[in-house]
């Protein structure tokens, strides 16, 4: 008896020896891909905290400065009152006080809230207050609209 060997034996083997490989080669290359992907999560992690903070630096000088103007100008208007208190004009006197203290509250306000309190506060005024709000929206667009206006006859002249 002949024994024969088997010609497609030793191809085999080599298929799955080049099997082993190529899923060798994937599992490298998946993991690979994983760690890639992690680092690019935690950079973008990164990245976005540090806009975040950003923002949130932008913003609080932002409120400061308004806060400040808003102080200054209730300042002023604290004057005009005690002119008018002085010029003997007590009745409009009060109301331009009046005027004044709520200046310098709504700079305290702007200073003291943040910006996610400030918007469920104005959410809330407009949730109560809709027609209201509709109507100062109106009013502050045909201002500025009548402003816009103004400059373009000015520019022709």
């Amino acid at each position: 008896m002949v024994a024969r060997m088997d010609p497609g034996g030793g191809s085999e083997r080599t298929i799955r020896r080049f099997k082993q490989q190529a899923s060798d080669v994937s599992d490298r290359v998946r993991d690979e891909a994983k760690s890639l992907k992690d680092q690019a999560v935690e950079k973008v992690e990164q990245v976005t905290e540090l806009v975040k903070d950003e923002a949130s630096r932008l913003i609080d000088e932002q409120k400061s400065r308004a806060a400040d103007k808003i102080e200054k100008v209730g300042s002023v208007i604290r004057k005009s009152a005690g002119v008018l208190q002085s010029a003997k004009i007590g009745g409009v006197a009060q109301y331009v006080d009046m005027a004044a203290s709520a200046t310098q509250q709504a700079s305290k306000y702007i200073e003291d809230t943040d910006l996610n309190q400030m918007a469920e506060d104005l959410s809330q005024v407009i949730r109560r207050h809709p027609v209201a709000i509709f109507g100062g929206v109106l009013l502050a667009g045909i201002a500025v609209g009548r402003f816009i206006k103004a400059g373009e006859r000015t520019e022709q002249e």
